[in-house]
């Protein structure tokens, strides 16, 4: 489940997740760490990862998503 979590971040051309931590327990996805823009690019980060909850939570077995990440 964690790889189709990070493949489902990966979609999401606009941020950095490289020191994002992801794990997944009894269906409940944990995202933390920090969150940045990718260079050149002006994007609300608030709102990109609401979308990737949005997005993750679609995800068969997936029960619960807290995000709890650093923006910066």
């Amino acid at each position: 489940m964690t790889r189709r979590v990070q493949r489902e971040i990966g979609k999401r051309n606009s941020i950095d997740y490289s020191l994002m931590a992801i794990r997944s327990i009894h269906g409940i996805v944990y995202i933390n760490g920090r969150v940045r823009p990718i260079r050149g690019r002006e994007v609300n980060l608030q709102d990109e990862m609401g979308i990737v909850a949005q997005n993750i939570k679609r995800i068969p077995g997936v029960r619960d998503v807290v995000v709890e990440v650093q923006y910066h």
